[in-house]
């Protein structure tokens, strides 16, 4: 069974209909999926005891979509990630794990439009 997304990317007369009102002969777009990846547990000495604590581990896909705005047709999709990460405390928000994992894949995503000067 396809994805809901891949209804959305497949509908061409859709994008050449967003192509022809923006005059865009290229369309990007895609997915940023942030997900809940389990728990890992970490030991952490307090006193004389040894205590175990749940550290929440995110993840974070990202799936680029090339559409040509003249015809509607999806050219290229790519996937990067995914790239995972815990939170070092428990003062960490999601929030804040999302902005890491986006600084750690930015690199992947701009290197697909090739080299920066």
């Amino acid at each position: 069974s396809a994805k809901p997304e891949e209804f959305v990317f497949n509908d061409v007369a859709f994008w050449k209909r967003l192509g022809e009102e923006y005059r865009q002969p290229l369309i990007l777009t895609g997915i940023v999926a942030f997900e809940r990846a389990g728990s890992q547990s970490v030991e952490r000495q307090i006193g004389p005891r040894a205590v175990t604590v749940w550290r929440p581990r995110f993840r974070l896909r990202v799936r680029l979509v090339f559409i040509s705005g003249r015809n509607g047709e999806m050219l290229e999709s790519l996937s990067l990630g995914p790239v995972t990460m815990q939170a070092p405390d428990d003062r960490t928000s999601a929030l804040a794990l999302y902005f890491q994992l986006m600084d750690r894949l930015t690199p992947a995503v701009l290197a697909v439009f090739g080299p920066t000067s």
